[in-house]
């Protein structure tokens, strides 16, 4: 059976499969490198990265460390103000319940100490919150500087 095949195509089979074997590996190898290449690439990209997320992180640091002693310095400064206000309101009269009914006027001047007191505070919690707030409008305000200023690099 097999005496009636030419030697020839057994030959050109060996051949055929050799090559097709060598294209094989070889490609392979040429894939192995490209996929090791970007390997390093993408390592390399990572470090990167990294390291400018580490740069913005600290930035961003330093601005909510400035912003945050900006706001603390802010209500200190209207606790002291309540302070202030509280001591002088000490020297007003009481509440007297025979004279609520009939109001002198709308200045303030003729409200009660826990009237005024209770406005005073009411003023410097209010005062608070907008100090509060304004620090979380400073704070995304920075995020989106540092953000806007690496996208234009």
């Amino acid at each position: 059976m097999y005496g009636s095949i030419d030697p020839r195509v057994f030959i050109l089979l060996g051949i055929v499969s050799v090559s097709f074997l060598s294209g094989w590996f070889i490609n392979g190898w040429r894939w192995e490198a490209r996929y090791e290449s970007l390997q390093g690439e993408y390592a390399e990209a990572m470090v990167r990265a990294q390291k400018e997320a580490r740069r913005q992180e600290i930035e961003l640091n330093i601005l909510a460390g400035e912003s945050a002693r900006r706001k603390d310095a802010e209500i200190s400064s209207i606790r002291g103000q309540l302070d202030g206000s509280l001591v002088k309101l000490r020297n007003r009269p009481s509440r007297n319940p025979d004279n609520s009914a009939d109001p002198k006027g709308s200045s303030g001047a003729e409200l009660s100490r826990e009237d005024a007191e209770f406005l005073a505070r009411e003023a410097a919690r209010a005062d608070e919150a907008v100090a509060a707030l304004l620090y979380c409008y400073r704070m995304y305000d920075s995020v989106h500087g540092v953000i806007d200023a690496n996208k234009h690099q």
